[in-house]
């Protein structure tokens, strides 16, 4: 017998619950599914096709693309457009295809975009949480952003070149006893790993004052977690996902963006080196110096007090931070940025910079040349000043950020009215004004292999980034973004790989492995642009 209820005066039997329910689930999806995908429509305004729900992003949903490649797609799906509308699931937000609105907003009008879309509570991380310049807008991003600015500056990375040097040095070495025990066709190695391990030990050494050897211990503990931090699997995609992409789902979920166990290590690694530090009375000349002065002046803080110094102003006790371990978080966030900023950004550069030479042998011959040049003129030692006058090197780069850009496309949001021209054109009526809370999207990716931008784009030229190249204006080159909000570690990042590509390029002779295929596949699990399936090649001793 089945069960039948009263409601408005009416029995009510199964079937007809069923059949409303069916209706009301039906009018559901049709008011939160498909009725948002009218917005471009309604303003008058060409867009991206956009599914129910999944908006215009369902490859990124299903994870068969990431973000970034979407809206690379997006970009040339739309070709004579200044800028179309888009659907993010079922957000309604703006794809830029005109360099001179890229560069407006991302400079003159900044102050429209200076708001962020990514939220991160302590329910998904009670580290970066409120700590992160990339989570961060307005007044607090623009008071930790002067605070932290010095500690990048050109004399701060002329310091930390001794220290980077080593690094590479060690690099250098390892590749060395590999090159030399390797059979005659020469030593075949991923990049993609290799470089990874390299910048975990710059980065350990100028972040933390560390020295942790992954070139030689792959399984040291700070690589491992590392690692962990931005493993590019399956599980962490998903993870991403929901926390950005579905922060309302995560308020039930609770997903740390951060593990704990990686929370913990890192909390523990702070703790003793201030620790020691504090204890020993001494201070350093590096990045990790800086951040305690920073902390202990409260300056790391948002809208704390400053930390004092005690009674008779020495320093901080040990015991005290021990009884207490968040309290170093200021501390914690800051160097973990420097983790997640400069390893990933910096090993991919490098790595796909060393690839690229390989299968360009000419370009890989003419920087040896400038290398080794350059090196003789300073009585056979690499010095800083040494480094930047390397013109060939500083194109190698800069094609590489162009062809390969850490971040494939860049998000603002509006946080100030902001009008945008026809999209069609110049000089007709019928622009559109973004309101506060609109996200716009700058298709990085998109734009550096642009034909109409960069001619042959898929070919790798340094030469387009020559002193007198260099001076057009139409160009846009966006690897660390640009403006007030441009990437603060660009040149730490640019120093580093710069080191690592010197130190190879001037030992070894780097040739195509058949284990990496060209065009290479985007792993679309991974935070920034890399490459699905390793990056081989194979290296010979200059001298064989």
């Amino acid at each position: 017998m089945f069960c039948t209820m009263t409601f408005l005066g009416m029995q009510w039997g199964p079937l007809d619950i069923f059949i409303t329910t069916l209706i009301a689930l039906f009018l559901a999806f049709l008011w939160y599914g498909i009725a948002p995908l009218t917005y471009w429509r309604r303003k008058g305004i060409p867009s991206v096709f956009a599914l129910p729900v999944l908006g215009s992003t369902a490859k990124m949903a299903f994870l068969l693309k990431s973000f970034g490649q979407v809206t690379n797609d997006m970009y040339f799906q739309t070709p004579g457009k200044k800028y179309v509308g888009y659907h993010k699931f079922t957000l309604p937000m703006i794809l830029l295809r005109d360099p001179d609105i890229v560069k407006n907003v991302l400079n003159r009008d900044f102050v429209h975009f200076d708001g962020n879309e990514l939220k991160m509570d302590e329910v998904t991380d009670d580290v970066f949480s409120g700590r992160h310049l990339f989570l961060l807008s307005g007044e607090k991003w623009k008071r930790l952003r002067v605070v932290l600015s010095p500690g990048f500056s050109s004399g701060k990375m002329k310091s930390m070149f001794p220290t980077i040097g080593e690094v590479s040095g060690n690099l250098r070495a390892f590749l060395t006893e590999k090159v030399d025990s390797a059979v005659e066709s020469g030593y075949a190695v991923d990049l993609k790993d290799l470089c990874a391990r390299y910048t975990t030990d710059s980065v350990a050494s100028v972040a933390f004052g560390l020295q942790c050897d992954s070139i030689y211990d792959p399984e040291v503990e700070f690589r491992r977690m590392g690692r962990k931090l931005l493993e590019p699997t399956l599980f962490n995609a998903i993870m991403f996902l929901i926390m950005f992409e579905m922060p309302w789902l995560n308020r039930f979920l609770k997903i740390n963006f951060i593990s704990k166990d990686v929370t913990s290590f890192f909390r523990n690694v702070v703790l003793n080196v201030v620790a020691k530090r504090e204890e020993d009375g001494t201070k350093l000349n590096d990045y990790f110096q800086g951040l305690i002065q920073l902390w202990k002046e409260g300056k790391l803080r948002v809208s704390e007090k400053p930390i004092d110094d005690g009674p008779d102003g020495r320093h901080v006790t040990a015991d005290t931070l021990r009884k207490n371990l968040k309290e170093l978080d200021d501390i914690t966030a800051q160097a973990l940025s420097f983790v997640t900023d400069g390893f990933e950004t910096s090993s991919t550069l490098i790595a796909f910079c060393l690839f690229e030479l390989a299968h360009n042998p000419k370009v890989q011959e003419k920087l040896r040349k400038e290398i080794e040049a350059k090196i003789r003129q300073n009585d056979g030692t690499l010095t800083y000043d040494a480094l930047q006058d390397m013109t060939y090197l500083d194109m190698v780069i800069h094609e590489t950020l162009r062809m390969y850009p850490p971040g494939m496309s860049l998000n603002r949001m509006c946080s100030k009215r902001y009008y945008l021209p026809n999209p069609e054109g110049e000089g007709l009526d019928g622009g559109l004004w973004l309101e506060e809370g609109m996200v716009v999207t700058i298709p990085v990716y998109g734009l550096h292999h642009d034909p109409e931008i960069y001619p042959d784009p898929e070919k790798f030229d340094p030469e387009r980034f020559s002193p007198d190249n260099k001076r057009d204006k139409q160009a846009i080159y966006l690897p660390f973004g640009d403006g007030p909000k441009m990437c603060i570690g660009s040149r730490f990042a640019l120093l580093q790989s710069k080191l690592a590509v010197v130190s190879v390029v001037s030992r070894f002779q780097l040739s195509p492995n058949e284990k990496t295929k060209v065009p290479i596949t985007i792993d679309p699990f991974h935070v920034v642009l890399n490459s699905k399936y390793g990056l081989w090649v194979n290296m010979k001793n200059l001298k064989q």
